[in-house]
């Protein structure tokens, strides 16, 4: 332990202001941080703003600063750093609003499902008719092996899960699966186009309200790979909603005051058929009701 006369000699409690080293910004990103922590009353945090001030635009940071000025707070500092942050996540919103890889589509659709997975699910239970039911189950042939990929509807599941042999379902969400699941079926927690089958393989393929979340430039890659693992002479199913326009775009959702991107692709009639037509995949019968259409394609 340091004796009392050692701490008044190594520490003293005044300084010659002309021993003093002078303390001056060089750079003028430096001097703009040193005026913003002191006008926030939060200089004990300097270094942060110099970081900021250095890799930040600065018109973001005077945006901060204007609400901050406008508040009430005693804590201006942290006001501060929380609208910045705020400001940063909507600006890189927007800019991802423009981007329909299918790595990202397939990322924040993930996340997505995670949060919103029972309004998913009870919404399309709502939505799918005892019509397009009954007639899916016309086509799901004893004996045949099935793949389903998407597993939002728990109707349709219901449907699925009675299939011999096991069907193999494939959808990106553990949440989803969590609610839509048995030992009746063989459900995997992952991308389809990440799978590995053998070639010639499912009799029937059952395309559950999953085509309006493939990205548009992704989809001949996405039936390249469905032609790959189909039987000569199987089926195709296609339960989806079709709109009067092709379009994709994301939607934003709140969920405790966190901000998540939803895609959505709309898509009509004639794109579907067209996209399908490529693969020599010609329609066979249709069914509409409620919105939704049961499209049955052969694989000739």
């Amino acid at each position: 332990m340091q004796s009392a006369k050692s701490i008044l000699l190594n520490n003293p409690l005044t300084t010659n202001s002309q021993e003093a080293p002078k303390r001056r910004a060089k750079n003028e990103f430096q001097a703009y941080a040193y005026k913003l922590a002191h006008d926030l009353n939060d200089l004990d945090h300097l270094k942060i703003y110099l970081v900021l001030a250095k890799k930040v635009e600065r018109p973001l940071m005077e945006q901060a600063y204007s609400y901050v000025s406008d508040s009430n707070t005693e804590d201006r500092g942290k006001l501060f750093l929380w609208k910045l942050k705020k400001i940063r996540e909507q600006i890189e919103r927007e800019r991802n609003k423009k981007n329909f890889k299918y790595d990202y589509v397939i990322k924040k659709q993930k996340e997505f499902k995670k949060i919103f997975a029972n309004e998913i699910v009870l919404k399309q239970d709502s939505e799918i008719t005892d019509l397009i039911v009954d007639n899916l189950k016309k086509y799901l042939i004893p004996n045949k092996k099935v793949l389903v990929l998407g597993n939002t509807s728990r109707r349709i599941y219901k449907v699925i899960e009675h299939t011999k042999p096991k069907a193999t379902i494939v959808e990106l969400s553990p949440e989803i699966n969590k609610i839509n699941n048995s030992n009746k079926a063989k459900v995997i927690n992952k991308d389809f186009l990440k799978n590995v089958y053998k070639d010639n393989y499912f009799d029937i393929i059952l395309i559950n309200n999953f085509w309006g979340q493939i990205p548009t430039e992704s989809e001949i890659t996405f039936l390249k790979e469905i032609q790959r693992v189909a039987k000569k002479n199987s089926i195709l199913i296609v339960l989806c909603k079709c709109s009067s326009k092709c379009d994709e775009l994301w939607k934003e959702f709140e969920y405790r005051k966190k901000i998540y991107l939803g895609y959505t692709k709309s898509f009509t009639q004639e794109s579907l058929d067209e996209q399908l037509e490529k693969f020599e995949l010609k329609m066979d019968k249709q069914y509409l009701d409620g919105g939704y259409c049961l499209n049955i394609y052969l694989n000739s």
